[in-house]
């Protein structure tokens, strides 16, 4: 008989965590967190490398706003496209052409900076973040 009891509560046991097992698998799932995306480019310019010359060599973006780069690397040879002293995030992803990157940036403040390819540092142009984003 105590065999018999024991195979029985073996018996109810697997059922119940089969049971439990079943109604998880109906639940629901949980959702992921809502992302924020980030703020969509005021704009978008081109620049290209060709024989290791950034065209054009200058550049006027709205200050204040996000921008994007559409940069087109002719060369067979690696370059990007990188912001000097806007700070962490304002370099573009190093890549060997011919093919095409579009690099997002984070606004910045009026002024003046300079833009540069990180592997070839002769390689530089002036970009002017200004109010009206015309170069006024």
């Amino acid at each position: 008989m105590t065999r018999l009891r024991s195979a029985a509560l073996v018996g109810v046991v697997a059922a119940a965590l089969a049971g439990g097992c079943g109604s998880a698998a109906t639940e629901a799932p949980a959702l992921a967190p809502a992302i924020t995306p980030a703020a969509p480019p005021a704009i978008t310019l081109g620049i290209a490398a060709e024989e290791s010359v950034f065209d054009p060599a200058g550049l006027v973006v709205p200050a204040d706003a996000p921008f994007a780069l559409r940069f087109d690397n002719r060369d067979a040879v690696p370059h990007n496209v990188a912001i000097a002293g806007a700070g962490p995030g304002y370099s573009g992803e190093v890549f060997i052409g011919p093919a095409t990157r579009t690099y997002s940036f984070a606004s910045l403040t009026a002024g003046s900076y300079m833009f540069i390819c990180d592997v070839h540092p002769e390689m530089v142009g002036t970009l002017l973040a200004t109010e009206d984003g015309d170069g006024r």
